[in-house]
C-alpha cells in the first residue's frame, strides 16, 4: 500500500527495488527462528544499498570521471561506525569513533591485516580527514590502482576499490550471524566467523550483547535465561476481559444497593460499539456469575448507574427480580 511506513527502500544484487515496512519489521522480530534469513537480508542489503553499490557501477565513462577514491572511502568510513556501533550495541557512536576503528580493525584483521594497529591512525588521517576537511592528513593517500595492494604501508596509501570489497564481506559475515552465534559467544567467550574460508575470531569483550524487547512481547531476563510473554490482546480476549469486568462493576452494584447475597436480578445496560459484541456472547456467562435472571442491551438506561471505562462510559440499572 502506497501510505505505509517504509523503514527502506533499497535495490538488491539484481536490482529489483525492495521496500521494508516498519510493519514487516516487526512481524519477522515475532517469530525470529523463522524469519531469520528475511532479517540478515534486510541488515545486509541496507548497508551494502546505502554505503557499497554506489561504487559498483562497471561503465567506463562512470570509472573514469565519476568514481572517486575519497568519496568511497568516505562512505566506507561511514559503514564502518554503523557496523561497529551494531556489533557493540551501541545507540550513539559520538565521541567514540577512535575507539570504534581501531576495535574494527583488531577483529577484522583477516579482511584488513595490514592495517590492524592502525586503526586509530586511520581513523584521524582518513576517516577525520577526508569527512571534516576533505583531503588526507600527514601523508596518508588513496588510490583506485587494480594492481596496489589494499594498504602500502610505505607510502600510507590506502586502495579505495579493495578496500570497499573487503567492506561488503565484512558486512554480509555480520547480518549473517545467527541467534545459535550469538548464544554460542555468550557461552564460549568467543565465536569464529568464516570470512571468504578464513578465519575470523570475535571474543565476547569485543562485542556488547544486547536484549530488547519485541513487540507484542513482555521480556524479562536472568543470567543467560529469557523468558517472553505474548501480552498482544486479540479482539477475542477484549471481549472477554469487558465481560469480565462487567460481572465485578455489576456485582459492586448488589453490594452497594443492599442486596442479598441469594437475590435474583435484571440487568439493564446501555448499548455502546465497544461492548455490544461482548454482552452479547458472553450474556449467559454474565447472568450466571451475578444472578441475574436477563440481561437487556437498550438504547437509553434510566435511573442507571454511570460506570466509567478507559475511554468510554456505559449506563447499567439493576433491579431485583
Amino acid at each position: 500500500m502506497e501510505d505505509e511506513t517504509y523503514l527502506a527502500i533499497y535495490y538488491d544484487d539484481s536490482n529489483q527495488k525492495i521496500k521494508t515496512s516498519i510493519s514487516e519489521i516487526e512481524g519477522w522480530l515475532q517469530n525470529i527462528n523463522v524469519n531469520k534469513e528475511h532479517l540478515s537480508k534486510f541488515i545486509y542489503y541496507r548497508l551494502y544499498s546505502r554505503y557499497l553499490k554506489p561504487f559498483q557501477f562497471d561503465c567506463c565513462e562512470y570509472k573514469n570521471y565519476f568514481k572517486n577514491g575519497f568519496s568511497m572511502l568516505a562512505n566506507y568510513c561511514l559503514l564502518i561506525e554503523a557496523i561497529q556501533s551494531f556489533k557493540e550495541g551501541l545507540k550513539n557512536s559520538n565521541g567514540k569513533g577512535n575507539k570504534l576503528f581501531g576495535d574494527f580493525f583488531e577483529e577484522e584483521d583477516k579482511y584488513f591485516s595490514e592495517l590492524k594497529n592502525l586503526g586509530n591512525k586511520f581513523y584521524k588521517n582518513v576517516r577525520c580527514g577526508i569527512l571534516h576537511q576533505g583531503e588526507t592528513l600527514h601523508g596518508w593517500k588513496v588510490t583506485r590502482s587494480e594492481t596496489a595492494p589494499l594498504f602500502d604501508s610505505s607510502t600510507k596509501t590506502i586502495n579505495a576499490t579493495k578496500f570497499g570489497k573487503q567492506m561488503k564481506a565484512v558486512a554480509a559475515a555480520v547480518a549473517e550471524m545467527s541467534q545459535e552465534a550469538i548464544s554460542e559467544l555468550e557461552k564460549n567467550g568467543k565465536y569464529t566467523l568464516n570470512l571468504n574460508g578464513e578465519e575470523a575470531v570475535i571474543e565476547v569483550s569485543d562485542v556488547e550483547i544486547i536484549s530488547e524487547d519485541i513487540p507484542g512481547w513482555l521480556v524479562a531476563n536472568e543470567g543467560k535465561l529469557t523468558v517472553a510473554l505474548e501480552v498482544t490482546v486479540t479482539e477475542e480476549l477484549r471481549r472477554e476481559g469487558i465481560a469480565r469486568e462487567l460481572v465485578n462493576r455489576i456485582q459492586n452494584i448488589r453490594k452497594s444497593s443492599g442486596f442479598e447475597i441469594t437475590d435474583k436480578i435484571k440487568i439493564t445496560i446501555s448499548k455502546n460499539t465497544q461492548t455490544d459484541d461482548a454482552v452479547n456472547e458472553y450474556n449467559t456467562y454474565i447472568c450466571n456469575q451475578v444472578l441475574g435472571t436477563s440481561l437487556e442491551l437498550v438504547d437509553e438506561v434510566k435511573d442507571g448507574t454511570e460506570l466509567n471505562f478507559d475511554d468510554f462510559s456505559l449506563f447499567v440499572n439493576v433491579i431485583k427480580d
